[in-house]
């Protein structure tokens, strides 16, 4: 199944820390907050910079963007909206052709389950950000292992075009019959067996009265 990348569900929080004189953002701070904390929740992801437009006026609702720059895959935008008139702000990235935001694709691998086994399952693909490389695979794990029919999907392999495709597949198990099942099995044999020997029982009795029956009017005579 293939999906295109939407806009990221996970947000990053800087507070109080972007103040800087004459009222307005200190985005040298930015740039290097947003930098730190994409590499230290990527996977293998290097950041060359993070440029953000100087002269930025505090003031609650402004919305600007950064740019990433990753080396030799390209350029990406990060969103940057100022929370209140401090220096808080909250900034997203968007998944695109240089890099996944891997909140992004577990949500729309956990909507793509819905459609395949009926209920909504937990998807992990570990890291926060991923490269968009061209025919890279991964595996995202399925908490707690859902079972449809007689198999059991543990993970999604994700493939990628690097042009903000992916498509995805599960990794099914088929199960062994279960212990349980096997009891049951047996119980039902032994009950069968019993109802037979009773079965057995009940016509010996029965042959025992017809002899027995025989013999009383053979004497008579």
């Amino acid at each position: 199944m293939g999906i295109w990348l939407q806009r990221i569900a996970g947000i990053g929080t800087l507070s109080g820390v972007l103040l800087s004189a004459c009222g307005q953002l200190n985005t040298q701070q930015l740039e290097a907050d947003i930098e730190a904390e994409i590499e230290g929740q990527g996977h293998r992801v290097s950041l060359q910079s993070v440029q953000c437009p100087d002269g930025i006026t505090q003031q609650e609702g402004v919305v600007f963007f950064c740019v990433g720059e990753i080396d030799p895959e390209g350029n990406f935008n990060i969103e940057v909206v100022q929370e209140d008139n401090q220096g808080d702000v909250a900034w997203t990235v968007e998944s695109s052709r240089v890099i996944i935001n891997l909140a992004t694709l577990e949500a729309e691998l956990e909507t793509g389950l819905v459609q395949v086994i009926g209920r909504r399952s937990p998807v992990d693909c570990g890291a926060a950000y991923r490269l968009n490389q061209p025919s890279i695979a991964f595996e995202c794990n399925v908490v707690g292992d859902p079972v449809q029919g007689q198999d059991r999907i543990t993970a999604i392999l994700v493939t990628t075009d690097g042009q903000g495709n992916v498509q995805w597949e599960e990794i099914r198990h088929t199960q062994a019959p279960t212990e349980a099942t096997d009891e049951a099995t047996d119980e039902a044999g032994e009950a069968t067996d019993d109802t037979s020997n009773a079965n057995q029982l009940e016509n010996a009795q029965s042959d025992l009265a017809a002899q027995s029956n025989a013999v009383d009017l053979s004497s008579e005579d």
